[in-house]
């Protein structure tokens, strides 16, 4: 049954955020967060504190809060690093099913339980590569839209693991914490080895969720 609560929290702040919520997409997050859950007791995916359903939702609007401030075009092929629990691509392909996606993910039983959510949820343009961004094939050299990162490393890091398979003009949309000014400052000299501009510092604030931090955007030259 769908917890009151979860729900709440979804229904109240996706209709702050301008994002309709139709009840078969609600069903499907609560899908994905009772998986969750169930790997979780066997494999550590989130924290302790965070596996529950109130905190699930809370880490599904951190993940929504992206759609609103940038316009995703219909069919943008995406680039997820380190997907790990799934966030933030599993719910933006939920809100969002048009999206085609490649998760990546190194660990093989975090891989499985990507897998089974793939499977459960029936996400359809979505693949899976058991292993890092860095070791796609070739064929992937310049074919992404956009790469997403939350928890994946430093800025500097990431852009140049994703630089590659982002096309021209393509960007990076990663979520960053409280040291968001040293890491900006730290991947400059990276940001000219890989053309790179940092156009976007999105502050991320949902006071009731206890929500912070920041969305970066980089987009590729």
């Amino acid at each position: 049954m769908l917890p009151a609560e979860f729900a709440r929290i979804l229904n109240t702040n996706c209709s702050r955020l301008g994002i309709r919520l139709e009840q078969s997409r609600l069903e499907q997050l609560w899908r994905f967060t009772e998986i969750l859950l169930d790997w979780n007791q066997k494999l550590h995916l989130v924290s302790k504190g965070d596996a529950t359903p109130a905190r699930a939702a809370r880490q599904i609007i951190d993940s929504l809060f992206l759609l609103p401030c940038f316009d995703l075009p219909s069919g943008s092929k995406i680039l997820d690093v380190g997907t790990g629990a799934g966030y933030p691509v599993i719910p933006l392909k939920t809100i969002r099913s048009d999206l085609n996606l490649v998760l990546t993910e190194s660990l093989r039983k975090k891989a499985s339980y990507l897998q089974d959510l793939i499977e459960d949820l029936r996400l359809q343009e979505t693949t899976l590569f058991v292993g890092r961004a860095r070791e796609l094939p070739k064929q992937y050299n310049q074919r992404f839209d956009y790469a997403t990162a939350k928890a994946s490393g430093e800025l500097a890091a990431v852009w140049t693991e994703v630089y590659a398979f982002l096309k021209k003009g393509g960007a990076l949309l990663t979520y960053k914490g409280p040291r968001v000014t040293s890491e900006l400052k730290s991947a400059q000299r990276v940001l000219k080895k890989c053309p790179g501009e940092i156009t976007r510092i999105q502050e991320i604030k949902i006071e009731e969720l206890n929500l912070g931090g920041y969305l970066v955007c980089v987009r590729k030259k």
